[in-house]
């Protein structure tokens, strides 16, 4: 509304015009997001993160029931692992309690409690918000569940490891380290 100067008060004209009516689709009382960077913003900024997370969290448990009969599910439960997915729909001021939250109750799941890739991703959305314990604890959890795997490559847990020893390193500089 306030980029194109229309006043909210007035629904009749907001939800008439053009420009709004690119964004939102008005129907049955309902309103729906047309746009996906208006989706985002809303998301990270006017939504309780709260409703957000529960929202994932629905989201991946019915994802994860359908996702051994069918291959579109299985792929959406992979989606909702990835911690850039996950913080990319909340608000920077309380990531870190939600995204703790997030993963601490989908952790349980059957796509995810041995899936070394799901712990790889907690650890990195862990590291994200700078909480190296909480990372370097997740990633050994991947290492644990990826040694159970046959020929599974670590490359990626390996990167992630490293990145942890860096950025910690960086941050938190010691005159003996190992």
């Amino acid at each position: 509304s306030n980029l194109i100067g229309t006043k909210v008060l007035n629904q009749a004209a907001f939800r008439s015009d053009e420009s709004i009516r690119e964004l939102f689709d008005f129907n049955k009382g309902d309103i729906t997001v047309r746009s996906a960077v208006i989706a985002r913003h809303l998301l990270t900024t006017s939504i309780d993160p709260e409703v957000t997370i529960n929202s994932l969290i629905r989201m991946a448990t019915y994802a994860d029931k359908l996702s051994y009969s069918n291959s579109l599910y299985y792929e959406i439960i992979k989606d909702l692992m990835r911690s850039r997915n996950v913080l990319a729909v909340l608000p920077a001021t309380k990531r870190m309690n939600s995204v703790l939250v997030y993963y601490e109750q989908v952790k349980h799941l059957q796509s995810c409690k041995n899936n070394p890739n799901f712990w790889l991703q907690y650890g990195v959305a862990a590291l994200a918000l700078d909480n190296f314990d909480e990372a370097r604890i997740k990633i050994a959890t991947a290492y644990s569940y990826a040694q159970k795997k046959d020929r599974y490559d670590t490359f990626m847990i390996d990167n992630t490891n490293a990145r942890l020893e860096l950025t910690e390193g960086i941050q938190h500089p010691k005159k003996d380290r190992d």
